[in-house]
């Protein structure tokens, strides 16, 4: 099961953005993260799951280059620890994953469905 918040919707500003949210969160799933996750190779997994994430995202059509906006608003103030990737790291490792793939714009990055979504999420209580 995959839970997004009202939240994150709203810090989001576009549906590439949230592909990438969901694509990574599914990558994890897939790689069987889940019984790993007290380890020490917790860095290692979220790279993996980036990089997944990514790959799924570019298979759908979307702009990657959104991912790393994506990972700077969903984590704006969140403290690291541990073995946790800064966002920085995460970053660099993304730009070179879509360098390597060869991808060409244009891909997409917003659709008027998931606008009027979150306007309709903004009004919610």
């Amino acid at each position: 099961t995959l839970l997004i918040s009202k939240g994150l919707i709203l810090k989001l500003h576009n549906e590439a953005q949230l592909t990438f949210v969901l694509a990574h969160e599914c990558a994890h799933d897939l790689m069987d993260h889940r019984k790993n996750r007290d380890s020490e190779n917790r860095a290692n997994m979220e790279f993996e799951a980036d990089r997944l994430g990514m790959a799924l995202a570019i298979r759908a059509g979307y702009d990657p280059y959104s991912a790393i906006n994506a990972l700077y608003y969903a984590h704006a103030g969140v403290q690291y620890f541990g073995n946790s990737p800064s966002v920085d790291e995460r970053v660099i490792k993304i730009r070179r994953f879509i360098t390597s793939t060869g991808w060409m714009p244009p891909g997409i990055s917003d659709r008027r469905d998931f606008r009027e979504m979150r306007n309709l999420l903004r009004n919610v209580k």
